[in-house]
């Protein structure tokens, strides 16, 4: 069970006096994690707000598709936060690195918690807003790699269009010249050459 002397030794909570640390493990539950337990899957309700005991959780995000890693939270650091404050299911998926412990509450004591342990509340606002900008640009930065590699596919769609022509007409050419070399015989074989009965015209010599 979460003691007030293991609150005052995270970093979260060195703020708080006595009354707000009775408050937090009064309104809060524990969970224990296995490695590779999923404690929430992007998608899901993000009605629930964790403080990390023991233990590390690795924090995993889809992006166009693709699953990224955005970072751990280890021993003292928060998370669900954002789903939260915004109303809307997890954008994150998170799972234990290692037998983990958490200290968890639901969206009912996560509102009350402004009020009843300030210190924290203000802590949870700003690193919210910092989650917030990080993600955006990591978002913006895959976005900028996506746009890099169509007009890398484009540029050598277009690199390649000469070649391919190029190659189609030395094919047309092979093909086509067999069927030359044997017309040019048959007209060979007709005669078509300079009229023999044709007289030379002499220019006469002046007098």
């Amino acid at each position: 069970m979460t003691t007030l002397t293991e609150l005052t030794q995270l970093d979260l909570c060195t703020d708080l006096t006595d009354d707000e640390l009775e408050w937090i493990v009064a309104n809060t539950r524990e969970q224990v994690l296995v490695t590779g337990e999923y404690f929430v899957r992007e998608g899901e309700p993000g009605d629930r707000f964790y403080i990390v005991l023991e233990g590390e959780l690795q924090i995993i995000r889809t992006i166009d598709g693709k699953d990224l890693v955005m970072g751990t939270t280890p021993r003292g650091i928060m998370g669900g936060e954002l789903s939260l404050l915004n109303g809307i299911a997890a954008n994150i998926t998170a799972r234990a690195l290692e037998p983990s412990r958490l200290l968890v509450s639901d969206t009912p004591a996560f509102r009350k918690m402004f009020a009843a342990a300030p210190p924290l509340g203000t802590k949870v606002l700003r690193t919210a807003a910092e989650r917030m900008q990080g993600y955006a640009s990591r978002v913006q930065q895959q976005e900028r790699l996506a746009a890099v590699g169509k007009l890398s596919a484009g540029l050598a769609h277009k690199l390649n269009n000469p070649a391919a022509a190029a190659q189609r007409a030395a094919r047309t050419l092979g093909e086509t010249l067999p069927s030359l070399q044997t017309r040019t015989l048959q007209l060979c074989k007709l005669g078509l050459g300079v009229d023999s009965d044709r007289s030379t015209h002499h220019v006469p010599s002046p007098t």
